[in-house]
């Protein structure tokens, strides 16, 4: 049986864990350490959690371009290095050692969207599709041969959590696909050559949203940034996160961010083009909730400006 090093660090990384081990030996798991999590609790990466319940061993190195960390995969001698969103670089030492076999479950179909968030990007950008792509690392940032892809459609119904769940399925399945034909993949691997677009790591004020865009652009940034930083506007001084909104066909003579309308159900907002209709909302220090619920204690004044 084919022996794997998995290294991993977020719940995108669970999935391809779970999968590996099913289908191979997994003889380590590579995470990040412990940190402050929910209430400055320590607490493991959610990799070295589900490892640990898997019986599997588990190491979180300072650094993997250590001499003690080298030896350590000189010793165990992998058939394959599997990396999924793992959080350090390799070095090329560890590159020239496996000759070819680390292996990266990137979410975007590359050369697109090279870097760290490019599920959150494909849909601010207003992707049709993205997908997986299994890459032979190498030195460069997501800059490797490609040995496969899967794609789907982006649905106007997803967000990046819905996204996030359905490329790190597919990921899994299609890593295990790779491994097992791997001389045939790596035989005819694809170069990425030099046309390539980057998803920058998303920063929290990235979510400030702008009525003075389009329609479209405000719905796909709320989609895109959904969970995580959350897109969010000013409503008489206080900050409101916006969680989930549509495009409206109204298009009213008023000033820009502008509450033209409040049904029962959304609080209709003007646009650059038009409208949108904003569904759940979340007040500061408050739980998320719908639109629908909010109202039935609450009140939204029609005419004030969001900023």
């Amino acid at each position: 049986m084919k022996k794997i090093i998995f290294m991993g660090t977020p719940d995108f990384a669970v999935p391809p864990l779970e999968t590996l081990n099913e289908n191979f030996e997994v003889s380590l798991v590579v995470s990040q350490k412990d940190k402050l999590r929910n209430r400055k609790k320590l607490l493991p990466t959610p990799v070295k959690q589900r490892a640990l319940e898997l019986g599997l061993e588990v190491v979180t190195p300072d650094s993997v371009k250590s001499d003690e960390f080298f030896e350590f995969v000189k010793e165990i001698n992998p058939d394959f290095i599997v990396v999924v969103a793992f959080g350090q670089i390799i070095d090329k030492r560890l590159i020239d050692f496996m000759q070819g076999k680390i292996l990266n479950i990137h979410a975007s179909i590359l050369p697109e969207l090279r870097g760290s968030a490019p599920i959150n990007w494909a849909i601010v950008n207003d992707l049709k599709k993205t997908g997986v792509s299994i890459m032979s690392i190498d030195v460069g940032l997501d800059t490797g041969d490609v040995l496969d892809i899967e794609e789907t459609e982006i649905l106007e119904s997803d967000n990046a959590e819905t996204l996030y769940e359905r490329l790190s399925e597919m990921g899994s399945s299609l890593i295990v696909k790779t491994i097992n034909d791997f001389e045939n993949k790596y035989e005819n691997r694809v170069k990425q050559g030099d046309k390539f677009s980057y998803a920058p790591m998303i920063k929290k004020e990235m979510g400030k949203l702008n009525f003075n865009d389009t329609s479209r652009n405000i719905f796909n940034k709320i989609r895109g940034f959904y969970n995580w930083p959350s897109t969010f506007c000013e409503y008489l001084g206080e900050n409101i996160k916006i969680h989930r909104a549509e495009i409206s066909k109204e298009n009213p003579n008023e000033i820009v961010g502008t509450i033209f309308k409040v049904s029962d159900d959304a609080i209709f907002v003007k646009t650059l083009d038009g409208s949108i209709k904003l569904l759940e909302i979340q007040f500061s220090g408050k739980k998320r909730v719908l639109v629908k619920d909010y109202l039935r204690g609450n009140s939204i004044k029609v005419g004030e400006i969001l900023k």
